[in-house]
């Protein structure tokens, strides 16, 4: 076999050779690369199952915040459309821009820019 009669690898074939011999060497050898073989699954398996926990709880807590902010901005929407709608109809009923301003917290240019074009 050419690994066998190359010159720089010689020691290790001699090596190999002498350990696989040794009965007890080679179960040890074994027994410590299953031991490692079986460290190395359980820190993945842990890695994994810990990412899968992180990410569900992520998901969890960023699905709650988005609820909850498009909860609050509904919230705001409504309210913007009711003062409207109250500034809509106090302008119809002929109530002047003032008393609108202070019932609807509404600003002078947001009441005019609503106010129907008069007659004149």
């Amino acid at each position: 076999m050419l690994v066998k009669e190359h010159p720089t690898l010689q020691p290790a074939v001699r090596k190999l050779t002498r350990l696989s011999a040794d009965e007890e060497a080679r179960i040890l050898y074994e027994a410590r690369e299953k031991a490692r073989r079986d460290d190395l699954m359980w820190r993945n398996e842990a890695m994994a199952k810990g990412l899968a926990e992180g990410l569900a709880k992520g998901l969890d807590e960023g699905r709650a915040k988005g609820l909850d902010e498009g909860r609050a901005e509904g919230q705001a929407k409504g309210r913007d459309e009711a003062r409207l709608e109250i500034a809509r109809n106090f302008l119809k009923l002929g109530r002047p821009v003032e008393e609108i301003m202070l019932a609807t917290g509404l600003s002078r240019e947001d009441v005019l820019g609503m106010k129907p074009p008069s007659g004149d």
